[in-house]
């Protein structure tokens, strides 16, 4: 058995200063998804969208498990410099993948166990996916704006229904809002939810599930809206504000005044279609609303509907941990090893300490039963303890704890750094009024974060058996090779095994990372006649455009805002 001090018979270093001096260099030469694309994302920041394009290009375009990432970035960025069609070509493109991406063979599964979950093609998140057709719809209403050609408008009247149709699956696979609040109502579930707390587990991760998206709905209702379609877009405006208020505003922390604007545009649909003289008064008394904003568009009116999105996604990050063995507890213990100095080093602890230390009731029972009031004491909020008790001989017999060695094996998994402070507020300013602050309708960046805390569990054990199980292996062959009588060779296959898990032990960091954190939007009715509009964030010019336009329509407008522009 390898001990702390065995010495490489060729070289004469300890055995454990060559794994990890191995293990370092190799280490050194990685990075995460979001350091590796950042400088084309502060290409796309800057406005430069051809030397973004290149980047991306370079990077990504050739990579076969990257090709979705290729499609999302530079379909974003396609998108951005106003090249609407040549973004829908490869959104189009990202969409078809979406159920091929799900199957793995055996074989690509047992490969990415024994690497890393990035060995493999990237398959995107449930959300991304709503926001392709999203934005794929955004670039149709574009087009139709831009061209007046009733075929766009007919384009994303389809992608408006595919936008429909995801969410309807969301909402199927994971029960909606309605559903959600009644099974938190009964008593089952709040005894679960006292029991979670007990054990220290304050999220619950029901409530981080993307289930619908009220913003996508909202749009939808845009689109049936130029249509013609007065019914349709009731139904989906209806749909917008029930999502909001049901539990979409509260999840994503956007208050009520999104529900307020939706449930504005169904009673203006109500009264353009006609058919709700009884039902309409009603609604706006029921919901506050300001009933000259529900009136239908004259002939000469407009509404201007200028959508913003705001800054960009943080980067996911790589938090790397120590599993090593404590055999007087017959447990495994986990300790967060803290690659980056001051403030960041003390985000990435919170993110362990939040998800995965010991901070339970149930946690510190079980600390206590495996090893007394020092395990207890053994910092808890910087540790986290993994009881095996009547299974460690088990464990020890398949060559687990063989695997992990006296000095440990580092799990990966990935972090979440804090977004920072909010994008400043923007200002819509017209001629026919004040100017008016947007309303954030959606917050994609709650979203994703939302998304990684309801997986970290999962990502955990996930890393857990990864490294566990390729440790072992290298172990096995190192040991067999031993068996037969080289032991120096033994020792070297040992070294280089154990140095090559650790310094290729990844976490998955791939994500959309051009995709807005904020959606925010202005709808004002003005006069159907050409006029200047801008938007500005702190007396800054940050768009401005002169407009012309059609009467009774939405007319779309579409702008990226980044905090140094």
């Amino acid at each position: 058995m390898l001990g702390w001090r065995t010495v490489c018979p060729h070289c004469g270093l300890p055995g454990l200063r060559v794994a990890l001096l191995l293990g370092v260099v190799m280490l050194s030469g990685c990075s995460t998804y979001g350091e590796r694309q950042e400088a084309a994302v502060r290409a796309v920041e800057r406005g430069d969208y051809e030397l973004a394009e290149s980047r991306f290009d370079e990077s990504l375009k050739d990579s076969e498990r990257d090709y979705l990432l290729y499609l999302l970035e530079v379909g974003m960025v396609r998108h951005l410099a106003g090249d609407y069609e040549g973004s829908n070509a490869l959104l189009e493109q990202a969409d078809q993948l979406r159920d091929t991406l799900t199957f793995r063979s055996g074989g690509a599964r047992f490969a990415e166990l024994m690497t890393s979950p990035a060995s493999g093609p990237y398959r995107g998140a449930g959300y991304e996916y709503a926001y392709v057709n999203y934005f794929k719809a955004l670039n149709y209403l574009a087009l139709a704006r831009e061209t007046g050609d009733p075929q766009w408008l007919d384009a994303a009247r389809v992608e408006a229904r595919r936008l429909e149709i995801i969410l309807n699956e969301f909402a199927a696979d994971e029960g909606d809002y309605l559903e959600l609040a009644t099974q938190e109502e009964d008593s089952a579930g709040a005894f679960l939810r006292i029991l979670r707390q007990l054990r220290g587990d304050y999220l619950d991760r029901d409530q981080l599930i993307y289930r619908d998206d009220a913003w996508g709905r909202f749009l939808t209702g845009i689109t049936y809206e130029n249509l013609g379609e007065w019914d349709s877009a009731r139904i989906a405006y209806q749909q917008s504000a029930l999502a909001y208020e049901q539990g979409y505003a509260e999840q994503y922390d956007l208050g009520g005044e999104p529900a307020r604007q939706a449930w504005t545009a169904v009673v203006r649909m109500m009264r353009t279609g006609g058919g709700w003289a009884d039902e309409w008064p009603r609604l706006v008394d029921r919901k506050q609303l300001d009933e000259e904003e529900t009136r239908p568009l004259a002939a000469d009116e407009s509404l201007l509907l200028v959508v913003e999105h705001a800054g960009r996604v943080p980067p996911i990050g790589e938090l790397n941990l120590l599993l090593h063995r404590q055999p007087e507890a017959q447990s495994l213990m986990l300790r967060p090893l803290i690659s980056r100095e001051g403030r960041a080093g003390q985000e990435q602890l919170v993110w362990f300490t939040l998800n995965y230390a010991d901070h339970g009731i149930g946690d510190l029972l079980l600390r206590y039963q495996a090893g007394g009031a020092l395990q207890v004491l053994d910092n808890p909020l910087r540790s986290k303890q993994v009881y095996i008790g009547p299974l460690w001989d088990l464990a020890q017999e398949s060559g687990l704890l063989e695997g992990i060695g006296p000095v440990g094996v580092r799990v990966s998994v990935p972090w979440y750094p804090p977004a920072g402070p909010p994008p400043p507020e923007s200002r819509l300013v017209t001629a026919s009024e004040a100017s008016r602050p947007l309303l954030t309708m959606a917050d994609p960046e709650q979203i994703k974060r939302q998304e990684r805390l309801r997986l970290a569990q999962d990502e955990m054990t996930a890393a857990l058996l990864r490294e566990t199980v390729r440790n072992t292996t290298s172990a096995a062959v190192s040991g067999a090779v031993s068996e037969h009588g080289n032991q120096d060779l033994g020792l070297i296959l040992g070294l280089l095994g154990r140095a090559a898990t650790t310094a290729t032990a990844r976490a998955e960091t791939r994500h959309w990372a051009t995709m807005p954190r904020r959606a925010r939007m202005a709808m004002v009715r003005v006069p159907a006649e050409t006029q200047t509009v801008r938007l500005e964030q702190r007396g800054r010019v940050q768009w401005e455009e002169e407009v012309s336009p059609r009467p009774r329509q939405v007319n779309l407008y579409l702008v990226r805002t980044f905090a140094q522009r």
